[in-house]
């Protein structure tokens, strides 16, 4: 009698065969023709070609923001305003005096900056008086004033009307500087603004003393410490602060909160046209209207927001986070109904056939199967809000400072750079194309993240 065929032997590893003396099958081999090899080159080639644009277009950002970064470092993701003037030594002059013979003295040293400056960050780290065998000279530091009313006939300056200005410090030595020496003074970027901005750059300067009868005062020039180069004109006094931070928090915030608002609504629609309401011409048409949502320009959108929801909310992050929610719905919600109409009915029926309710099957078989799906859909939707420049442009007030809540206005870095690009130039621009940069890393790790848990989420086979 013919031994029965057994189909599950047929579906086991060859090697588990082999041990019962199963013959082995060797796995069939397509045939190769001259056609397969073109198309398989040719496929290989335009993955190559895409990889190299998304690489050309990374290398291009990279070296196009060099400048900003040489220029700012680490600092420009700390910082938190745009476009603002740094703070820089306009000159350094040494306080002199005159006693009765006639004899010059310098009694100390003032240095005058061209902002305000933060008293805290002034102290003898950030000041630094040397003679030139590098002793270092201790002093104490004051501010410069000036009254704001008329002083009383007694010349006695009290508090109520004198004002400090505090973009002059005034060093002043424990003991006065001697004849015949030389001295410098260390103006390191320590010392920060009324913003807390740093300096823009390391001074030096230097001046002696001779041992003539008159005790002539020799000046040098202020120059930079890193470079050596002499400070002149008013060239350095045009640098200005570029900071990321607001705008990488006005994105996250945004994106985030499009996010929050849009995912009830994007997998409840994806559960009734995936599950409850399947056919009909009444589902396709939802299905349709669904779907040429996700082709409306966000121009579109944007006018709408301006015109309906800024009156009400005013321009601000929730206002624009609001129409954001409703643009990325549809891209979610679709995808989703799709991972959700191809899970398989034997699934689903076993779990009807143990007595589950619609919504149990809905909430422990649908979303556990497909929950890689959903969140891929969820994914989508988030890098959709990321990059959104317009819609969000017209309603988030755009404002260059960090915001303070949910309702205050604030920029994205997609729609600062739509805004600023056309008109900047040297640093700006430079600055601009690295929060380019910083948006493309930050959708990548978005991405890569997402493919993380999606891969979490995914039911593995047997």
């Amino acid at each position: 009698m013919a031994k029965k065929s057994n189909t599950k032997d047929i579906n086991k590893p060859i090697r588990n065969r082999a041990r019962r003396g199963a013959v082995t099958v060797s796995k069939p081999t397509p045939a190769v023709y001259k056609s397969d090899k073109i198309f398989n080159n040719t496929l290989l080639a335009i993955t190559v070609f895409v990889l190299l644009i998304l690489f050309g277009i990374f290398v291009s950002l990279f070296f196009s923001s060099a400048p900003s970064f040489k220029e700012y470092g680490l600092r420009f993701f700390t910082t938190t305003q745009w476009n603002v003037r740094m703070n820089v030594v306009r000159d350094v002059s040494v306080i002199t005096s005159t006693n009765g013979t006639g004899e010059i003295s310098a009694d100390g040293i003032r240095i005058n900056f061209l902002r305000s400056i933060n008293p805290e960050s002034v102290n003898n780290k950030n000041v630094v008086v040397k003679d030139f065998g590098e002793d270092i000279i201790k002093g104490d530091f004051a501010f410069d004033y000036f009254p704001v009313t008329n002083i009383s006939s007694d010349k006695k300056v009290t508090k109520t009307n004198i004002v400090y200005n505090t973009n002059q410090i005034l060093f002043v030595p424990e003991t006065p500087f001697a004849s015949g020496q030389k001295y410098k003074v260390d103006i390191k970027t320590g010392i920060r603004d009324e913003n807390n901005f740093h300096l823009s750059a390391n001074y030096q300067w230097g001046f002696s003393l001779s041992d003539d009868y008159d005790r002539l005062i020799t000046e040098d020039s202020l120059i930079f410490a890193d470079t050596g180069r002499e400070v002149t004109g008013g060239e350095h006094e045009t640098k200005r602060w570029y900071g990321a931070l607001p705008f990488v928090s006005g994105t996250l915030l945004t994106s985030l909160l499009a996010l929050l608002i849009s995912m009830p609504f994007s997998i409840a629609i994806a559960i009734f046209l995936g599950e409850y309401f399947t056919y009909g011409a009444f589902s396709n048409m939802l299905k349709t209207t669904n779907e040429l949502l996700a082709g409306i320009p966000s121009i579109i959108y944007g006018f709408w927001a301006f015109f309906f929801l800024v009156p009400m909310w005013g321009a601000n992050i929730f206002t624009s986070s609001l129409i954001l929610s409703v643009m990325i719905i549809p891209y979610s919600a679709s995808l989703a109904r799709e991972v959700i109409s191809l899970v398989p009915p034997d699934i689903k029926e076993a779990a009807y056939a143990m007595g589950a309710t619609r919504f149990e099957v809905v909430r422990r078989v649908i979303i556990p199967y497909a929950g890689s799906g959903i969140f891929a859909g969820v994914l989508l939707a988030f890098g959709r809000a990321l990059g959104e420049t317009m819609a969000v442009t017209m309603v988030i007030g755009n404002r260059n400072q960090m915001p303070d809540g949910i309702f205050s206005s604030g920029q994205t870095i997609a729609s600062l750079i739509a805004n600023e690009y056309a008109e900047a130039g040297g640093l700006q621009l430079s600055a601009l194309t690295e929060l380019g940069l910083v948006l493309f890393l930050i959708t990548m790790i978005f991405g890569l993240l997402g493919r993380f848990i999606i891969k979490k989420l995914s039911v593995k086979e047997n």
